[in-house]
C-alpha cells in the first residue's frame, strides 16, 4: 500500500488485461496472441472463481486445436479462408 492507500499489484499486465475487461463487462475476450494458460494462472492467483471454468475449457480446446492442426496458423486457415492480400501474393 502506498501513501494514498492504493495497492500495487506487481503482476503481468498482458495476462491480467482480459481478466480486468471480464470484471468490467462480464465477457471473456482473449486475443489470439495471448496465452489462455497465462490468463488462467492470473485468475487462479487472484481467486476469480467465476472465470476459471471458461479459461480451463479454452486452454483445453486450444491445446487440442494445436495438436490437430499444427501446420495451420489459425482456425481460419484450417477452414480454407484466405485473406485477400495473401491471395494476391500467391498468384
Amino acid at each position: 500500500m502506498d501513501s494514498t492507500d492504493a495497492y500495487l499489484i506487481d503482476r503481468n499486465g498482458l495476462y491480467f488485461s482480459p481478466i480486468l475487461d471480464y470484471l468490467r463487462h462480464g465477457q471473456l475476450v482473449i486475443d489470439d496472441s495471448i496465452s489462455p494458460t497465462g490468463v488462467l494462472e492470473e485468475a487462479k492467483f487472484f481467486g476469480i472463481q467465476s472465470i476459471i471454468p471458461q479459461l480451463e475449457q479454452l486452454v483445453q480446446v486450444r491445446g487440442m486445436y494445436r495438436g490437430m492442426y499444427s501446420g495451420c496458423t489459425s482456425l481460419e486457415e484450417h477452414l480454407g479462408y484466405v485473406q485477400p492480400d495473401r491471395m494476391i501474393n500467391s498468384i
